[in-house]
Formats: structure tokens, C-alpha cells, sequence
């Protein structure tokens, strides 16, 4: 479940970092210097984190986390895989998922095409 959540709340922080650091309006050689401060920044803090992780979580708890973690079932993964394509539930999930994905995809591009002529700007239509 965090993961599910973790997702649009990582592009929602990409969005905002973005407009911390490259302001609207911005053009040329100061364009390129704040896209450069921006991957910088991101770069050591993604470097700090993986560093914090590497050290203090470990690679398996001491206690599973669910009771069928505690199960060890070492199953190919090609079946796996063949189990999950023919499973119906997660066809219709991963189907709904990604057609809200291209929904939201397509809407961001369309209201860009429709509010660039009235002065807006990518950073106004990233905040809709």
C-alpha cells in the first residue's frame, strides 16, 4: 500500500522541486544553469538516502512481515508470470491503472494546448 501511495506523491515532488529551481519565464544560459543546480541537488540527496538505507535497513526483518512471508515458495519465474497474465483480477487492475495514467497524460497535454494561448506557461499547467 505505501508503495501505491508513493508514486503520485514522487510526482508531486518532482513537479515542485522542478519550480523551486527553475524559475518561470527563465531562458538561456540561466536556464541551463538552474536545470544543472536542480539534477545536482537531486543527485546528492538521492545519494544521501541510498547511503542512509544501504546502512541502517537491514536486507530481511527478523520478523516476517506477513504470515506468507514466512512461507518460502521457490517457484520459477516464468510461472509466475504465466500465472499472472491469466489471472483476470490483475488484467483488470493493471488495465485500469494504466488507463487512468493515460487519461491524466492526456488531459495534462490538452489543457497545456489550451492554456498556453492565454499566457500560461508549463509550470501553470503542471500545477492543474
Amino acid at each position: 500500500m505505501l508503495a501505491s501511495v508513493m508514486g503520485p506523491i514522487g510526482g508531486g515532488a518532482g513537479y515542485a522541486v522542478y519550480m523551486l529551481f527553475v524559475p518561470e519565464g527563465v531562458t538561456g544560459e540561466e536556464f541551463k544553469n538552474s536545470i544543472f543546480k536542480m539534477c545536482w541537488t537531486c543527485a546528492i540527496a538521492i545519494s544521501v538516502l541510498y547511503f542512509i538505507i544501504i546502512i541502517f535497513i537491514k536486507a530481511k526483518p527478523q520478523v516476517p512481515p506477513t504470515r506468507s512471508a514466512s512461507i518460502v515458495v521457490t517457484e520459477p519465474v516464468c510461472q509466475s508470470l504465466k500465472q499472472l497474465i491469466v489471472n483476470k483480477n490483475f488484467i483488470f487492475v493493471t488495465q485500469a491503472f494504466g488507463l487512468i495514467y493515460a487519461c491524466l497524460t492526456t488531459f495534462s497535454q490538452e489543457v497545456s494546448l489550451i492554456i498556453t494561448p492565454y499566457g500560461f506557461g508549463p509550470v501553470s499547467c503542471k500545477l492543474l
